[in-house]
């Protein structure tokens, strides 16, 4: 249950840093 909320974090961050690079 921990990692698998800990992989969801990561995904989440991933996809906010793929955000903020496609703004650029």
């Amino acid at each position: 249950m921990i990692l698998g909320r800990s992989y969801a974090f990561l995904e989440a961050n991933l996809l906010d840093i793929f955000n903020r690079l496609n703004l650029v």
